[in-house]
């Protein structure tokens, strides 16, 4: 218990500090509170030998790697819903290139993008990048273009 309440106050110290942002606050504050969870568990069960805690902790474990697996597969879902809307309301619009990009610079997403993985969101962004290639590619030639007229002069 003493060092659950140290770990807390080390982590809301390096907050306080400008160590931590809120994000990483949030996270360890989450993993220690279920850490301290499961301990409170293994006293109450009183945990005759090695075997039986692992048991325990093993279940608990399983738990929560079912919540978060749920948890993405609800995410996953609520995205594809959200290219749905996206699709049919504003098709290859400059909506879409917003939708994307706030995908794109938004932490949250990205992680959750780079972790699990989006096809529809990984095509549109192929596509954005393609045409924004594209566009500096047009753009250059079209500099190009018009300083060799203008040096030419």
């Amino acid at each position: 218990m003493a060092s659950w309440v140290a770990s807390r106050l080390g982590a809301e110290q390096k907050r306080d500090a400008g160590l931590l942002g809120k994000a990483e606050l949030t996270n360890r504050l989450q993993v220690q509170a279920a850490l301290h969870q499961w301990e409170g568990e293994l006293r109450r069960a009183n945990a005759a030998g090695t075997q039986e805690a692992f048991d325990l902790l093993r279940g608990q474990f399983r738990a929560l790697a079912d919540q978060r697996e749920a948890t993405q597969k609800t995410a996953a879902a609520a995205l594809e819903a959200a290219f749905d809307f996206m699709e049919q309301a504003f098709a290859e619009s400059q909506e879409m290139v917003v939708f994307v990009t706030e995908l794109t610079v938004n932490p949250a997403s990205h992680q959750f993008l780079t972790e699990n993985g989006c096809e529809r969101y990984f095509k549109y962004n192929k596509d954005l990048l393609l045409d924004h290639r594209k566009a500096a590619l047009q753009f250059g030639y079209s500099w190009q273009s018009t300083s060799k007229g203008l040096s030419s002069h």
